[in-house]
């Protein structure tokens, strides 16, 4: 019998500096798609990348991805690490390019606007926050200078990180363009 459906969680935009936060029903923005579906393996520049390559053979990377593979239920934590890990060294390549994919994403960015924008600094400064203390699991725990997005302490983070904010644009631009790609066209989120 062959199959013509298929079930899928909620895929909107989840906390990638939070991934035990999983709930698909708290997301983050309902606008945006969570990371965690991307098929890092469909992304040219993990490929290019000599740095992803000699992590992704690494035995303690393919002892983590078994392990992660071999799990009953789903180790966000883990999956998330190994995915962020690999994106951060593609990335890495794909913001030194200078082709019609950077062009591609450059429209993609100025397409979305400000939401997509403050989707990306929001994560961004998320990760800087739980690095900082792993107890600022969301925005209401964060310094009150960074609880406001008009605040002049966000818009200078945004300046200071710019390079983390382009990251989270990317990922959410690699994740619409796969979910494209399966859909066999644009389905206009």
């Amino acid at each position: 019998m062959a199959g013509r459906s298929s079930g899928l969680n909620p895929i909107h935009a989840l906390y990638p500096a939070n991934p035990e936060s999983a709930s698909p029903y708290s997301p983050s923005s309902r606008r945006w798609l969570n990371v965690i579906y991307i098929d890092v393996n469909a992304v040219e520049d993990f490929h290019l990348s000599e740095e992803a390559q000699a992590w992704w053979q690494l035995p303690t990377t393919q002892q983590t991805l078994q392990q992660a593979r071999d799990a009953d239920w789903v180790d966000y934590s883990t999956v998330t690490t190994l995915k962020m890990t690999a994106l951060r060294m593609a990335w890495k390549g794909f913001a030194q390019r200078d082709d019609e994919q950077m062009t591609a994403f450059r429209q993609f960015v100025a397409e979305q606007g400000d939401s997509l924008f403050w989707q990306a600094a929001f994560d961004a400064l998320h990760a800087q926050q739980v690095k900082e203390d792993e107890m600022r699991w969301g925005w209401p725990a964060w310094p009150e200078m960074y609880q406001n997005v008009d605040s002049p302490e966000v818009r200078q983070f945004c300046e200071e990180h710019r390079d983390d904010v382009d990251f989270y644009l990317w990922l959410q631009w690699l994740a619409y363009s796969q979910f494209c790609r399966l859909l066999g066209d644009k389905p206009g989120l």
